[in-house]
């Protein structure tokens, strides 16, 4: 005697049957694609500001044309390039150019991805910036460890200090003649501390242009990654980012 079918007959068990077959592969096909995906971990200075933020779009737009997502390990600047460098991590967010002559396991990725100006803030003096010997016969303050602006001022009469607060007080109380740090801060700093007479001289004394850095390990994707950034320089894309963040911020190159 054969078995009789059920309620809804033998066509609906195999369809069921089916079914379930059919979620498990498409399960493990998108399972397969998240584990596939390729996920790089870049090192980053704990500091955060507007700069960050233009850079980290940039980076998530370029990184997603060519298919790869990373996430930002936060940490104090020395280790952030000792982990960087020795492979620890993949890559380094942003840093100045040039860094691989020191650390040549670090692909400097050749198109900038943001850039700093350098100007003057006055108080008592207004003058036209014209490169750092422009700066000569004036005290100058400034952030201690800028690198660029050390440079820049040696042999100079300065007076650093250990924060850009501090910078900007010591202009206040006429213990230095001018102020030198990068305009974005500077902007931000005098919207703080709200005092209307202290301006930004210009022209800047310096333009600093700051990379995305990979470990060696990353060849590929280095090479990958600067082709997708020339074609954002070439297109605007990234002057397009920049614009619009500062001017959601309210600031101005």
């Amino acid at each position: 005697m054969k078995p009789r079918p059920g309620k809804f007959g033998y066509g609906f068990a195999a369809r069921r049957i089916w079914y379930v077959v059919s979620a498990f592969v498409l399960y493990g096909q998108v399972w397969a694609s998240i584990c596939s995906a390729q996920v790089l971990t870049i090192s980053k200075v704990d500091h955060n500001d507007v700069t960050d933020d233009i850079a980290r779009e940039v980076l998530t737009v370029a990184y997603q044309r060519i298919g790869i997502t990373f996430v930002v390990k936060e940490m104090p600047a020395a280790r952030a390039l000792a982990e960087s460098s020795s492979g620890l991590v993949d890559g380094e967010f942003q840093r100045r150019g040039g860094l691989s002559e020191t650390y040549p396991d670090l692909l400097q990725v050749k198109v900038p991805i943001n850039w700093l100006d350098f100007c003057v803030f006055s108080r008592d003096v207004n003058f036209k910036p014209n490169g750092w010997k422009s700066l000569q016969p004036y005290r100058i303050g400034y952030h201690h460890g800028i690198v660029v602006i050390e440079d820049g001022t040696k042999g100079m009469n300065v007076d650093p200090a250990d924060t850009n607060e501090l910078v900007m007080r010591k202009l206040i109380a006429g213990r230095t003649d001018i102020a030198v740090m990068n305009s974005i801060d500077g902007q931000l700093l005098l919207r703080q501390i709200n005092d209307k007479s202290i301006i930004m001289l210009q022209p800047p004394v310096a333009h600093l242009q700051l990379y995305h850095y990979l470990h060696r390990k990353n060849a590929d994707i280095a090479k990958k990654l600067e082709k997708t950034l020339q074609a954002m320089q070439a297109d605007g894309t990234i002057l397009s980012i920049r614009k619009r963040i500062l001017t959601a911020a309210n600031l101005h190159d």
